[in-house]
């Protein structure tokens, strides 16, 4: 059962995400009000696209946050990317949602140490393992998970990315910059 189907993907995902009825935290709940106020309308454009996501498709977009998945339900590449954005008044603002929720957004995972990499633009970049139980499912199909956290200008972004074992973070850079070249435009 090494190749995962995206159906299948999706209701394992559910399975290991919050509850439906389960109670939130105080902090998660103060992050879902920031979001619906900070992500009420992100325009497309300083999103990727097709041209800098290849042989992947946006299945659901909801305006702070895009999914893209792969198109040939294939193990070849990246399995699915959630894209997402916040736009906040100012760098400052940014910068203090991302200090404050760090730990949150990184699903309280392992930091991944990388030398060499450096943005022009990306403040306060940082790079994660996926969150524990969605990283120890999606292992033993081959794959494990990224997240990228990081600040341009006066928006925050998470990328978080399930890929092939072979990937290393490096595969990721192009990203970034498009991401920072697309919110500075």
């Amino acid at each position: 059962m090494k190749n995962l189907s995206l159906l299948s993907l999706f209701i394992l995902s559910l399975l290991f995400s919050k509850p439906l009825f389960a109670q939130f935290t105080a902090e998660e709940i103060e992050m879902m009000e920031i979001i619906k106020t900070n992500g009420a309308y992100i325009t497309p454009s300083v999103f990727l696209d097709t041209s800098s996501i290849k042989n992947m498709k946006l299945a659901n977009n909801n305006g702070w946050r895009h999914l893209w998945v792969d198109k040939e339900d294939t193990i070849k590449n990246i399995k699915q990317f959630y894209d997402i954005r916040l736009k906040f008044e100012s760098k400052k603002e940014a910068l203090k949602f991302h200090k404050k929720y760090l730990g949150l957004n990184s699903e309280y995972s392992e930091k991944i140490k990388i030398h060499g990499i450096k943005f022009e633009g990306a403040e306060m970049f940082s790079l994660y393992k996926g969150g524990k139980e969605y990283t120890e499912l999606m292992e033993p199909y081959g794959y494990q998970v990224f997240c990228l956290l990081y600040v341009v200008d006066d928006y925050f972004v998470k990328q978080h990315i399930t890929c092939i074992k072979e990937h290393i973070p490096e595969t990721y850079q192009n990203f970034v910059t498009t991401t920072i070249n697309k919110i500075r435009k």
